[in-house]
């Protein structure tokens, strides 16, 4: 695993970076300088257009790298792409009316709200598990 424990450097990592939990810092101190390398989400990085280069990665050191795209994405080739997920409690649909009502609306629009974010949009065949699972709760 090269990416360590959460948070503890590694001997793949250099030490001498300053982090930020907001995406759009990240840009700005990439867009800064030619020589910056920067981690953020694709859709952060696809917003950002010329002004950032996507680099492709490998899963396996020597291995093929794969370039970032939507359908890297969604086939889970590319080897940085991780799925996003909300997670309720059966306790929190059953003791709060607005959860049920909500998380329909999200369901129902998933797939426009995952357009409008600038995310990859889930297949088919895993929204229709999802919406499933919330139904069979």
């Amino acid at each position: 695993d090269i990416a360590g424990e959460r948070g503890q450097a590694d001997d793949t990592t250099r030490t001498d970076y300053a982090s930020s939990a907001d995406d759009n810092v990240i840009i700005q101190n990439i867009e800064a300088s030619d020589t910056s390398l920067g981690w953020v989400g694709f859709a952060f990085a696809e917003e950002a257009g010329d002004q950032v280069t996507e680099i492709p990665v490998s899963s396996e050191v020597g291995g093929d790298c794969v370039e970032p795209s939507a359908d890297t994405i969604a086939d889970n080739s590319y080897p940085l792409s991780r799925p996003l997920f909300i997670y309720v409690s059966k306790s929190a649909a059953e003791d709060n009316a607005a959860v049920v009502p909500f998380v329909d609306y999200y369901l129902q629009n998933l797939n426009q709200f995952v357009e409008d974010g600038g995310y990859v949009a889930m297949p088919d065949d895993q929204v229709q598990s999802t919406t499933a699972a919330w139904e069979g709760r």
